[in-house]
């Protein structure tokens, strides 16, 4: 039998939690609600891991939650190096050399132990097992996966579309469970290099159906200066224009976004217009 303290404790907490259930938003269009699963996909070298820190960035900017982001392709360090850049504005060639620099402008972000990066390469239950354990220490609003296809298992004999599908089971229900935004890179399959355009869909998600199925959200990134088309049907440049297409959208529409992006550093910024844009400063205005 609840006492009243217990009752009047419940309430609290609930009220607490949607304090804390604000959606992110990356966009008017794009939308993450806690308990919800999104998927992120596109070929190598589209720029997934920079736009999933370009996410974090706006996550610093809009909340005050907690982020867990765990990598199986890239080291603490290189996770850390390419969020300065997208931070800073300073390029990956030149960030080491300015590092303190960046620690002493960004000190608050860095210092408020609100981001965790974690290089991860143990099977799906070490790392379910991991990410459950963080949960407890301290409440995670934000997790980050890149990517689901690099994550192995403790199973030899469990097919690829079993292990996948255990997977982004276990993702939406920890987003459910503990009101967290789960944000999930992953790979494409190669079809789309065969289709003319190259324009990614659904069905080119790299795994079994259910990855489609599980999640709230799932949108594609797309460049077509990856294949070399360097102007659009009005002559506009393409250089660093990249598109997110929204595929599937529970808590919206579905929608092409654009987004500007510079390989170099790498970052992402919203869409600033196109590198031969007359206006007076286009280069400035999109590479700052």
């Amino acid at each position: 039998m609840p006492y009243i303290k217990e009752i009047y404790q419940n309430i609290r907490e609930k009220e607490d939690a949607k304090v804390q259930s604000k959606p992110l938003v990356v966009d008017k269009f794009i939308q993450i609600s806690p308990g919800q699963l999104a998927i992120i996909g596109s070929r190598p070298s589209m720029g997934k891991t920079a736009f999933l820190l370009y996410i974090i960035e706006t996550i610093l900017k809009q909340q005050s939650g907690n982020l867990l982001f765990i990598s199986n392709e890239e080291s603490e360090e290189q996770l850390f190096r390419k969020l300065a850049c997208q931070l800073s504005s300073i390029p990956l060639s030149d960030i080491d050399g300015m590092m303190d620099e960046v620690m002493m402008t960004f000190r608050k972000t860095f210092q408020s132990e609100r981001i965790i990066l974690q290089h991860l390469d143990t099977p799906w239950e070490k790392q379910h097992e991991f990410i459950l354990e963080t949960i407890a220490r301290k409440p995670v609003q934000f997790l980050f996966i890149d990517k689901l296809q690099g994550i192995r298992s403790s199973q030899p004999r469990l097919s690829r579309d079993r292990h996948l599908t255990s997977i982004v089971q276990n993702l939406k229900a920890m987003a459910k469970a503990h009101r967290m935004a789960v944000i999930a890179a992953s790979s494409l399959k190669q079809s789309t290099e065969k289709r003319d355009g190259h324009y990614p869909m659904l069905s080119d998600l790299n795994g079994p159906v259910t990855l489609e199925e599980y999640s709230d959200m799932v949108m594609m990134l797309y460049r077509q200066d990856y294949y070399g088309i360097t102007e659009d049907g009005m002559g506009n440049c393409l250089k660093g224009v990249v598109e997110a297409l929204i595929l599937k959208n529970r808590g919206g529409r579905c929608k092409n976004i654009k987004f500007s992006f510079n390989e170099a550093y790498p970052k992402f910024l919203p869409f600033r217009g196109y590198l031969n844009d007359t206006r007076p400063l286009s280069a400035d205005r999109w590479y700052h």
